[in-house]
């Protein structure tokens, strides 16, 4: 029996750290669920907006182009179709200049300097659209989590 309690004690700290351990990496994931959900809920809000922002533009514009029949709306309707399509694009394409012409690396090294969710979730949806990089879009989320607030633009 003594020889057990021997042996046991001598096991003991090999047992702690592995405690140690698997407490550790608990706390990680713990930690890394706790950041993903503070993301999606920031996410969530910017992209709502964005999303709020973009069909309106494009309602705007569907109107605008039906309006041409009606006298009044008739006389401004080309100006104001441009206008507002001006508008659409200059919401929807990334603020990164030459984003298409980027690497990866360069647009994550570009997505860390930005400020606004706007511009943020601009880029999300306009790679998901286009090339999809999952390192690109990691890095996105990953600059919204890192905002102190919503920034409109």
């Amino acid at each position: 029996m003594l020889e057990q309690l021997i042996s046991d004690l001598k096991g003991a700290p090999e047992k702690i750290n592995d405690g140690a351990s698997r407490l550790n990496e608990r706390r990680q994931e713990l930690t890394d669920q706790a950041r993903t959900r503070v993301l999606t809920a920031r996410g969530d809000g910017a992209e709502r907006l964005w999303h709020f922002q973009t069909n309106t533009l494009e309602a705007v514009g569907a109107v605008l182009e039906k309006g041409h029949d009606l006298p009044v709306v008739g006389r401004i309707a080309d100006k104001a179709v441009g206008l507002v399509g001006e508008r659409l694009e200059a919401h929807t394409t990334p603020t990164i200049e030459a984003y298409d012409d980027k690497n990866a690396k360069d647009i994550i090294a570009a997505v860390r300097d930005l400020t606004s969710n706007a511009s943020l979730v601009a880029i999300r949806a306009y790679e998901t659209g286009h090339k999809a990089r999952k390192t690109v879009l990691k890095a996105v989320d990953v600059r919204i989590a890192s905002l102190p607030e919503l920034v409109a633009a």
